[in-house]
Order: structure tokens, then C-alpha cells, then sequence
């Protein structure tokens, strides 16, 4: 049996029957208090997903929703994500400040808001998923995700 972490309490999980399959993930877009966005694989193939935000709370919850997303949008997310992990590297060795950031430039913008809307573009699956993310035990400071893997649980 296995125990997942919810708010202030344990919740028993009576998935014991079934290993739990870590997934890819390809990159964490947004990140605060825990993943919000980002590309990760479920079932083996790629899906953006998104943590769930409850107007009425004002929080965001633990759920996520999955979309599907294309071989074509993948590469051109990591595409525009490599731009972001060049900076990352070049900002940690301390041959680049922060004014090199790529959020600055229009051009790393107006793909980003393309990109936003070519995840959104596929029917999100059916349901809300936990997000169960691990760390890996890797020795560089890699960028946001790409030290992690997911598991996803379909709660619906």
C-alpha cells in the first residue's frame, strides 16, 4: 500500500495491486508552491498539464487537468523551452544576469502565448489527476521538471 500526502492528513491509497509508472516530464512552465503548468508524458504520450484553481477558495487545488498535445506542439514547446534552459545554464556559471532572461524579449513572449493556445487546443481528458512528482537523484541544477518524474492518479 502506499500513502499519498493531502493537505493535513494521510489518505489511504488501495492502489496496491498496481506499480506506480513515473512518467517524463519535459519541462515545468510555471512553478509556485508546487508545479502549476508544464509538458509531461501520461500513458507515454505527451500532455500539457494544469493544476486546477478554485475562485471560490482563491487557491489552486490538487488537481490537475490533462491535455493532449501533438508530436508537432512538443517540438516546438522544447524548442522555445531550450531557449529558457540555455539562460538557465549560462544565469547558474554566472556568464549571464538576469537582464538576459528570454521572458524579457517580445519575440520569446509572443511564442509562449502561441504555445499556451496550441496546449489548450485538444479536449482536456475526461477527469482530474494527482500529480504525484518525485525528484531524481541527478548531480547537475537542471531546469524545472527535468530533475522530476510524475506519476499521474485519475481521481474521477
Amino acid at each position: 500500500m502506499s500513502f499519498i500526502f493531502q493537505k493535513s492528513h494521510f489518505k489511504l491509497d488501495l492502489m496496491k495491486d498496481v506499480e506506480m509508472q513515473y512518467e517524463r516530464i519535459y519541462f515545468i512552465w510555471d512553478i509556485y508552491d508546487g508545479p502549476r503548468t508544464g509538458v509531461a508524458d501520461y500513458l507515454g504520450f505527451p500532455h500539457f498539464f494544469e493544476r486546477t484553481f478554485d475562485d471560490g477558495t482563491d487557491e489552486y487545488e490538487n488537481w490537475f487537468l490533462l491535455n493532449p498535445i501533438s508530436v508537432e506542439v512538443l517540438k516546438r514547446a522544447m524548442l522555445h523551452w531550450s531557449v529558457y534552459r540555455d539562460f538557465h545554464f549560462q544565469y547558474r556559471s554566472g556568464a549571464a544576469s538576469l537582464d538576459a532572461h528570454p521572458g524579457s524579449d517580445d519575440n520569446y513572449q509572443k511564442e509562449g502565448a502561441e504555445l499556451e493556445k496550441a496546449f489548450r487546443n485538444q479536449k482536456p481528458l475526461t477527469g482530474k489527476f494527482i500529480g504525484n512528482f518525485r525528484w531524481l537523484e541527478v548531480e547537475d541544477d537542471l531546469p524545472p521538471g527535468e530533475d522530476q518524474e510524475v506519476f499521474w492518479q485519475s481521481v474521477e
